[in-house]
């Protein structure tokens, strides 16, 4: 993604969501884009004449004690974009209705051309932080363009300029993507990438009394592995930007959220998919971890260009 023209930010009036529009408005100045601002209206699908409608084709006809919550609905959104103090940069309101959140913002997505969705996900209670919020969980899951996700700051908090971001690396395909994302937008923040790869542990022992450890296999294992994602690195598409490279040892997505708290990092820039098959049928283990527990906003850059 060389450039971001349409920001799609879908809200549900809750402080993560607030959270979100406000990264989404910094991002918009940035970039010189619109942001959509759209909430979904929950009805049951019966109540719609026809198929579900898109977001941008019209509210439907649903039953007179609707009214009232659509009307409500409308008027919060308004009061909501008008708080906004951004008068350089469009905003558009959108209301729809939709049986479930998540088909309805996919479907705008893909509809209107956005370029990236940032959305908030809820995270103060420990039942949330694990579940991450089936709606952003399905919208990161089949969203076609990239997605950010941002946690809910202090109140009053404003969102952190980007200056440092950290791309975690395994060496699969999205990575690249992951890599070659983090290099465009750090070219246009005037940031600095740290690249992050974690040995994991040997998944096997040798008996019950011993274990056979990475170095055991490859007593020089840093240093090689840090020559081929320095290869790596030099090899993925994008602008030459300034960068640090980091091998480490340990339980992947911890030790992710670990070093871009000790970093300072103000963006985690991930791919969508991971090595193996089942990590590509379940978005990504490691991504999903880090989505649920990281305290930064977490960009998940998609394998393919939107088509």
């Amino acid at each position: 993604m060389a450039d971001i023209a349409r920001i799609l930010h879908p809200t549900d009036f809750s402080t993560s969501a607030e959270a979100a529009l406000a990264q989404a408005v910094r991002l918009a100045r940035r970039y010189e884009a619109e942001v959509h601002v759209l909430h979904v209206l929950h009805i049951q699908h019966s109540f719609v004449e026809g198929p579900l409608p898109s977001a941008y084709a019209g509210s439907g006809s649903m039953p007179e004690f609707f009214r009232e919550a659509q009307e409500d609905a409308e008027q919060h959104l308004e009061e909501m974009v008008q708080a906004i103090d951004a008068p350089d940069v469009h905003l558009k309101p959108v209301l729809s209705p939709g049986a479930a959140a998540a088909p309805v913002i996919l479907e705008y997505a893909e509809e209107e051309d956005m370029d990236l969705i940032v959305m908030g996900t809820h995270g103060r209670r420990a039942v949330e932080r694990f579940l991450l919020g089936s709606v952003a969980e399905q919208v990161v899951h089949e969203s076609r363009c990239d997605t950010l996700i941002v946690r809910a700051q202090a109140e009053g908090s404003e969102p952190r300029p980007i200056q440092r971001l950290l791309v975690p690396v395994d060496f699969s395909e999205a990575a690249g993507v992951a890599l070659g994302r983090a290099k465009t937008w750090a070219q246009h923040h005037g940031a600095h990438v740290d690249v992050l790869h974690v040995i994991e542990p040997l998944p096997f022992t040798v008996s019950l009394a011993s274990s056979v450890s990475v170095h055991d296999l490859d007593p020089d294992i840093i240093e090689h592995t840090t020559e081929e994602l320095r290869d790596f690195v030099a090899e993925t598409e994008g602008p030459d930007v300034p960068h640090a490279l980091h091998v480490e040892e340990g339980e992947v997505a911890a030790f992710i959220t670990r070093k871009a708290d000790a970093l300072s990092t103000d963006l985690i820039v991930m791919g969508s998919q991971g090595r193996s098959a089942f990590r590509r049928f379940v978005l990504g283990s490691v991504t999903e971890r880090v989505l649920r527990t990281a305290k930064q906003p977490v960009l998940t850059a998609r394998n393919a260009p939107k088509s």
